[in-house]
């Protein structure tokens, strides 16, 4: 046997993106709901910017219209 193999330590395998390898029995349920929350968070913006791209497209100013002038704050 060599003995660079004798006493190399047993190598984990490598963790994800997010994550490092996981060390216990409940790792992947949290890898889970992080990644369930992750994607509804994404959703989430993608619709809240699209709103706001919709009203800042729909609502702009336009040429020859003069704005309305208030008294008033």
């Amino acid at each position: 046997m060599d003995t660079a193999q004798t006493f190399t330590p047993p190598q984990s395998p490598p963790g994800t993106f997010w994550f490092p390898s996981t060390s216990s029995t409940v790792a992947p349920q949290v890898d889970d709901l992080f990644h369930l929350i992750l994607w509804i968070s994404v959703v989430f913006f993608v619709l809240i910017v699209g709103v706001m791209t919709y009203f800042v497209w729909q609502y702009r100013r336009r040429e020859g219209i003069a704005a309305a002038h208030t008294s008033h704050h």
